[in-house]
């Protein structure tokens, strides 16, 4: 069966064999996408360039290839995926779905090198993504509010976030990378979008 392709340059997604250029201040989910559609997106850690939102694909295989990297992967009809370009290598992750329009999805994404990472809340420390692996992600659904993040590894505060506003029905993903290596992660914060092309 013949692969779909999808080219990564400089910012710009080209998607073969339909092209379509995705620009990252499109629109959420407007219009709709096709029956059969999977959601992929590129977030390139090495180069820390800014994520693009997801991008409408048939479900089915794929040959990714980003920054003359390649991955293959099989996209599953109506799931939503991160492409991770990693210390020279692709990691796909399959993310979390919203499945309470009544809340806020939150995503947090463990970027760096540490083995394990925590989200918690800045004021008070208390727990809300934990312990998340390198290269994978924590997710949870929570009441929409203003708040702001820090990062823990293990006890110890590392990184720090502003308040940010979540929304009812709005998905938010929340990155940790590093910034300078042998310094302290930082955190990136954003809210997930969908470009249908249209």
């Amino acid at each position: 069966m013949r692969k779909n392709i999808i080219l990564i340059f400089a910012g710009i997604f080209v998607l073969m064999p339909t092209t379509i250029i995705a620009h990252a201040d499109e629109g959420l989910y407007d219009p709709l996408p096709p029956e059969g559609s999977a959601f992929l997106r590129f977030i390139q850690a090495d180069d820390r360039k800014p994520v693009s939102p997801y991008v409408v694909r048939p479900s089915g295989e794929h040959k990714i290839v980003l920054a003359e990297k390649q991955a293959i992967h099989d996209l599953q009809e109506g799931q939503f995926y991160s492409a991770i370009l990693k210390d020279g290598k692709i990691t796909v992750l399959e993310d979390t779905k919203s499945e309470n329009r009544a809340k806020a999805l939150l995503l947090f994404y463990n970027l760096t090198d540490r083995p394990g990472l925590s989200l918690k809340t800045a004021d008070s420390g208390i727990d809300i993504i934990n312990n998340v692996a390198r290269l994978e992600h924590g997710s949870r659904e929570i009441n929409a509010v203003r708040i702001g993040f820090a990062l823990y590894d293990g006890d110890a505060k590392i990184a720090s976030l502003e308040e940010q506003a979540l929304d009812r029905n709005a998905a938010y993903s929340i990155f940790a990378l590093t910034k300078t290596e042998g310094k302290a992660p930082e955190l990136i914060f954003i809210r997930s979008q969908t470009d249908t092309g249209g």
